[in-house]
């Protein structure tokens, strides 16, 4: 059986093409951490995470530390064949959010070209080959907000979420509707409001006809989006208050939301994303797979496994890696064709990584 026998850990900081706004963040980078694990038969494998501090509380320096220490710990350790392998990696105990999910997914990888299978196949039966994927516009000018719902639109693109935390928003919904036609436009404030501005923002926002409101109120504060959620007929979905099985649990039984934003850096990986969504459909309640702001292929490429054997899926986020970065780490091209992601099928995460591209990015 395969073991472990070398583990790296990177800070790396890929450049964006222009910026990304919402109202917690305006970013130029991706401040991702990326973990590769070597085994003795040659095989390699890579994962990816995105610390947010104002969603998990974590630090890029943080994560990278937390990593620095506990990879040594798996050095030489079996990987095992796949069912062996596959509960090592569920197993593993001591790292948790996104170091979790970068070790998890860069053994997952390693896992998957042992066995010669995708990754999906290690998750579960394949129930969706392809999903619709979400244009996401971020906040800024009406002229870029303009082109970008363009874009999209030219693309294929059915699925639009906006960004709507500032004082312009319902204005910038109106100019996506207009041009997007008979679009599903939902819309994320990013815990921009208490629960005042949250239903007045949305009362003036809905004659755009909105299929759903993101995080309208203030991480963490699960009453205050219970109670935007009582008095609004459109579903409210969590994000920044949904990291954990605990938040999932808590959310979920308090009626505090009706969807989950499951996204895995945030989540801890692979594994602990399916915990949730197993929550989200224990209660019957909406769910999309999300993605951070920066992700490169490699995390995309793990969202589209999950995705494919996620039952009862309503959106799906990611393949933005080309369009957002100034270059991405990875030789395929995941962005939607058409706004439509497929499942992924080469064995492990199925995407070739340009390891000379990711150490170009690293920061000490």
């Amino acid at each position: 059986m395969p073991k472990i026998s070398g583990l790296e850990v990177f800070k790396v900081n890929i450049p964006f093409k222009a910026a990304f706004e919402h109202s917690l963040k305006s970013r130029r980078d991706s401040e991702s951490i990326f973990v590769k694990v070597s085994l003795d038969n040659g095989v390699t494998g890579f994962g990816e995470s995105l610390p947010r501090s104002y969603v998990t509380g974590n630090t890029q320096d943080a994560v990278y530390a937390q990593l620095k220490d506990f990879l040594p710990k798996l050095q030489g350790a079996e990987l095992g064949g796949l069912d062996e392998g596959a509960l090592f990696i569920r197993s593993l105990d001591g790292v948790e959010a996104e170091a979790r999910c970068a070790l998890e997914t860069a053994l997952l990888d390693c896992l998957g070209k042992v066995s010669n299978r995708p990754v999906h196949d290690l998750l579960g039966e394949s129930l969706n080959q392809s999903f619709a994927s979400s244009a996401i516009i971020s906040e800024g000018s009406t002229l870029r907000t303009a082109l970008t719902a363009i874009y999209f639109k030219a693309k294929g693109y059915k699925f639009f979420k906006v960004k709507v935390g500032t004082g312009n928003g319902p204005d910038r919904v109106r100019l996506v509707r207009r041009l997007a036609g008979d679009a599903d436009i939902r819309i994320d404030a990013n815990g921009a409001w208490d629960v005042r501005q949250a239903l007045e923002a949305i009362e003036k926002i809905r004659q755009f006809n909105i299929s759903c409101v993101e995080q309208p109120t203030r991480k963490g504060d699960f009453d205050a989006m219970q109670e935007v959620a009582d008095f609004c007929h459109e579903p409210i979905m969590a994000d920044e208050s949904l990291c954990t099985k605990k938040d999932a649990l808590t959310l979920a039984q308090i009626k505090g939301c009706d969807m989950f934003n499951v996204r895995l850096s945030k989540c801890g990986g692979i594994n602990r994303s399916m915990e949730i969504i197993k929550i989200a459909q224990d209660y019957e309640m909406g769910y999309q797979i999300g993605c951070h702001v920066g992700e490169s292929g490699i995390l995309t490429a793990a969202a589209m496994h999950l995705a494919t054997v996620s039952k009862g899926l309503k959106y799906f986020e990611g393949g933005y890696s080309k369009l957002l970065l100034k270059e991405d780490i990875i030789e395929e091209d995941l962005t939607p064709r058409r706004g439509v992601g497929y499942t992924l099928n080469k064995p492990g995460l199925g995407v070739t990584v340009k390891e000379d591209i990711l150490r170009k990015y690293i920061i000490k």
